[in-house]
Parts: C-alpha cells; sequence; structure tokens
C-alpha cells in the first residue's frame, strides 16, 4: 500500500541562500530520485524532498532574476527526470506535488519569465500527465482499488490547472486552448461507456457486470465528482469552440 506524501512547504531563511540556491543540490536529489524510484518507500521520501524545493520561496530568494533561475532549473531537472520513463504507482502523488507547487508557489510574474521553450514543454509536460493520470485514475475507479493514487495525482494536476486558467491573463494568449482540449477529450472519454468512451471496460477491454453493479451502489458522480467536474468546466470554458459542440454531440 502506498501512502499518501505529504505536501510541506519550504521558507527558509536568507542563511540558507548560498546552499538552497546552488543548483548542484537540486540536481543532486534529482539524481538520487532517478537511482532509487522503483523501490516505492525510498521514491516517496525523494519525491518528498524534491516537492518541498519546489515550494521554496521567502527571503531565501534575494531577487526575482535567482527566482526565475531556480525555477526553470527545477523545471529542466523535472522534465528530464519523467520524460521516456513510465512513472510508477508510487510516484503518481509525489510528482502532482512537485508540479502543484511549482505552480502555486512561484508568482505569475515569475512563471511568465521563464524561456518561452521551457514553458511551452512544462505545460506539455502537464498535458500528458493529466491526460494520463486521468486513465489511470478510471481504472482505479472501475477496479474498486484501496489505493486511489492516481486519482489524488489527478485532483491534484485539475487543480493546477485550475490555479492556471483562473489566471490567464498574465500568460500569451491562448496558450492554454489546446491544452484544454486534450484534457477535456481526455475526461469525456474515460466517463463515456463504449463504444465512445472507455468507461466500465475491464484491462482486457469487455465491460463488467460486477463492476457495473458496484459502481450502482456508489453515491451519485455528480457528488463524487464534483471538485473535477469543476475543475474539467473551467477548462471547458477555455475551449468552449470545441468543448460545447463535443458535449452536445
Amino acid at each position: 500500500m502506498f501512502e499518501a506524501t505529504q505536501n510541506v512547504t519550504l521558507k527558509p531563511t536568507d542563511s540558507w541562500r548560498e546552499a538552497l540556491l546552488d543548483t548542484r543540490v537540486m540536481d543532486l536529489f534529482f539524481s538520487i530520485h532517478r537511482k532509487i524510484r522503483e523501490d516505492s518507500d525510498m521514491a516517496q521520501d525523494s519525491l518528498q524532498c524534491l516537492a518541498q524545493l519546489a515550494s521554496m520561496h521567502g527571503p531565501v530568494f534575494p531577487d526575482e532574476s535567482a527566482q526565475v533561475s531556480y525555477l526553470a532549473h527545477m523545471v529542466e531537472g523535472l522534465l528530464s527526470t519523467i520524460n521516456g520513463i513510465e512513472i510508477e504507482d508510487s510516484e503518481a502523488v509525489g510528482i502532482s506535488n512537485i508540479i502543484s507547487n511549482l505552480i502555486t508557489m512561484f508568482p505569475r510574474s515569475i512563471l511568465t519569465a521563464l524561456p518561452s521553450e521551457l514553458f511551452t514543454s512544462f505545460i506539455n509536460c502537464l498535458t500528458l500527465l493529466t491526460c494520463s493520470f486521468g486513465r489511470s485514475a478510471a481504472l482505479e475507479e472501475v477496479l474498486d482499488k484501496d489505493d486511489m493514487v492516481y486519482m489524488e495525482a489527478y485532483d491534484r494536476l485539475l487543480e493546477s490547472w485550475l490555479t492556471l486558467v483562473q489566471d490567464e491573463e498574465h500568460f500569451p494568449r491562448g496558450c492554454f486552448v489546446q491544452p484544454a482540449i486534450q484534457v477535456f477529450n481526455s475526461y469525456i472519454q474515460c466517463h463515456l461507456a463504449a463504444p465512445d468512451g472507455t468507461r466500465n471496460l475491464s484491462v482486457n477491454g469487455i465491460a463488467s457486470h460486477e463492476e457495473e453493479e458496484i459502481n450502482e451502489l456508489q453515491e451519485d458522480d455528480r457528488e463524487l465528482f464534483s471538485d473535477q467536474l469543476s475543475s474539467v468546466g473551467v477548462l471547458g470554458r477555455v475551449a468552449a469552440d470545441h468543448c460545447i459542440p463535443l458535449l452536445t454531440r
């Protein structure tokens, strides 16, 4: 069983500046995680450390330039660590915590000051992870798993999207439209029954009557997934020209 990682923020004093702003410290933690990520217990600990580094704020940063440099290096380290790998179950919540902290703890002016190519890569990574975690969360629901790690991670990423699109006036015009379409499409597909979607399909693609009976006993989806529906609804408004016709069909 996987324990949810506790998301604790880091606000060191300026006396820690020389140590924590040394990029070798961050690189060390990413390197450690890459080496131990298949050990679920150790992976959660290393991701907890990285999530705290991703949340760092306060007087440790002497100016905005230092924040931009730190954030850029953190995003580069994250992308190089997770791109091209199959994320383990034990990593999902920790990775979502890192992304959530990067988005919520750093001011919009710092996020928009990132090099445009790096910012685009970060948003693309967030989009792919959200869709992937959403599919895995839907499968957890069907299988009635005790540990809903992907559901927790998916909720955290949707909250991150909500933070971004609510402040979209600070970002390049239209930069969230295509990501919103992808996340919205993925959510709809995961929650429609076959043949239009994948809801209640087992691993081999066949619907299970037992799963359908279990789902009938659960509370109404509109109540059970109210937060998810709200977040996905906000994303739908970002790309309303695409999402409204999709829903009416």
